[in-house]
């Protein structure tokens, strides 16, 4: 990876991690001010619906700290590189095991050879987006991550049983994917010249699988599909 493709990463990362923080923190901070101006209307009209909606206000402040300290999260794991993909993907999987997802499976596959730095901080990326929807949307009581690994190509698969979203014709491009990062997740596999396949369909999950080249481009994203 050259010195201007692996700016993009950079650059597609940091962009990634402000849209975290805009449909994370930064709305919830909004919603709250919103809330607090609300309940002070009513404390001069109804302290009982003042109460009920002070209520409101508390739980919208522990979402909001819940987020924050994701986002903290992320900033930590975008700069930390000790321990590389296989330790990175093992964390986020304990992510998923803290937000309430009962059973995570987490395996790595094939014999692990050196990644380009440039493709592992894009399959990080990916990863943290897709563990990211599966604790904000999915609402999954299953989930498998594997990491597969061969001469030319690595794949990162990850499957949920969650409630799952309309999978359009018309691709990465329409509105429903942008609205859960898949957009996103999109320019990073395009960054390392990758391939990406999504499959879900409203209550039955989503699959996703991402294939890096290793040494050169693959074809093998078919067939691995199936394992």
């Amino acid at each position: 990876m050259d010195i201007i493709q692996a700016k993009k990463v950079r650059d597609e990362e940091r962009r990634r991690i402000a849209r975290s923080l805009h449909d994370g923190p930064i709305q919830s901070m909004t919603n709250i001010i919103w809330a607090a101006g609300i309940c002070e209307q009513l404390m001069e009209i109804d302290l009982s619906k003042a109460k009920k909606e002070l209520g409101k206000l508390k739980q919208l402040a522990r979402n909001a700290l819940r987020e924050l300290c994701d986002a903290v999260s992320e900033l930590r794991d975008a700069g930390m590189k000790e321990g590389g993909l296989t330790a990175a993907l093992a964390e986020y999987s304990n992510s998923l095991q803290a937000a309430g997802v009962r059973r995570i499976r987490y395996c790595v596959k094939g014999q692990e050879s050196k990644i380009p730095s440039g493709t592992e901080g894009c399959l990080r990326a990916i990863a943290q987006e897709c563990c990211t929807n599966i604790r904000k949307h999915a609402k999954a009581s299953n989930v498998i991550i594997t990491l597969r690994y061969t001469p030319r190509t690595l794949f990162l698969y990850i499957r949920d049983d969650g409630i799952g979203f309309d999978n359009p014709q018309d691709g990465i491009g329409s509105g429903e994917l942008h609205k859960f990062g898949l957009l996103g997740i999109a320019e990073q596999v395009g960054l390392i010249n990758g391939k990406m396949k999504i499959k879900s369909s409203l209550g039955k999950g989503t699959r996703i699988l991402v294939a890096a080249p290793l040494r050169q481009a693959s074809s093998e994203l078919r067939e691995q599909e199936g394992k």
